[in-house]
This record gives C-alpha cells, structure tokens and sequence, in this order.
C-alpha cells in the first residue's frame, strides 16, 4: 500500500484568524455544559420521538455513553430531554413522574415500585434512635431561634 506523505497544509484550509480573535472564537466554539449534579433525563425514539427510557444520574456523560451502546438503534442525543435536580429525592419524584407518564417500554420492571417505595419514606420522620434523627437539644418548631 501506498502511503500518502505528509506535508504542508495548503493555506485554503487554514483560515486567517483575526488579530485579537482566538481560533475557538473565530469558529464559535462552545464549551461543553457543566453536568455535575443531579440529572433526570427521558431518551425518545430517533424514528418516532416517542419516550423509550427514563433515568437519573449523578454521571451523565457516562451514562449517556452506556445508554448509546445499549439502545444503538434508537439513541439519538438531540431527542434527548433533561431535568436538573437539586438532589436524589428530587430526581426520584421527577424520574417516577416521567415513568408513570410515558411509561416508557425499556424501563426495568419493579423501578415504578422501587420509586415509589423511596418517595414514601422520605416524607416519615426517623423513628426515634435513628441515626438521622435529632438528638436531644435541638431545636423543634416551637422554639425560637435568635
């Protein structure tokens, strides 16, 4: 096989950039979004636009990643939706919204229940000895507070 040798670039190439303009605002670069956090996010079908996925996550890219070789056929990132969250029960209560919503065909069996289950518990109190529960001396809603 022939190997083609590298050269020059030709100058058609190589625009000329401004003086005081960097190449990235010359081309009109973007940065990436800041992901970090809590996201919901709803993956719609690339043919039909229908919900097919629901989820959360603390690491979206890695699981938009795993989500691409999982769902090879439909994923399609510009019919993604995405929903930042505060933190786990809110993206709880908004993935389980979704879910019962759209319903959506490649959501595992039993995360409805598994949802539900947690939104349930978060608004009880901590029975009394509960490593989260207040001690002694702190302050109650019928207190003052300076």
């Amino acid at each position: 096989m022939f190997r083609r040798k590298h050269g020059p670039v030709p100058d058609v190439l190589v625009p000329e950039v401004p003086a005081g303009v960097t190449a990235l605002e010359f081309l009109a670069a973007r940065r990436m979004p800041d992901m970090t956090g809590m996201w919901v996010y709803a993956l719609c079908d690339a043919a039909d636009g229908r919900v097919f996925y629901a989820g959360q996550t603390a690491n979206f890219y890695s699981r938009m990643r795993d989500h691409s070789y999982a769902f090879k056929d439909r994923f399609d990132p510009g019919q993604m939706y995405v929903v930042p969250c505060e933190d786990q029960a809110e993206a709880d209560l908004y993935e389980l919204l979704l879910i019962r919503r759209y319903d959506p065909e490649c959501n595992t069996v039993g995360r409805r229940g598994e949802l539900e289950g947690r939104l349930r518990t978060n608004g009880r109190p901590f029975k009394p000895g509960h490593h989260h529960s207040p001690k002694p001396g702190y302050l109650d809603s019928r207190q003052e507070t300076v």
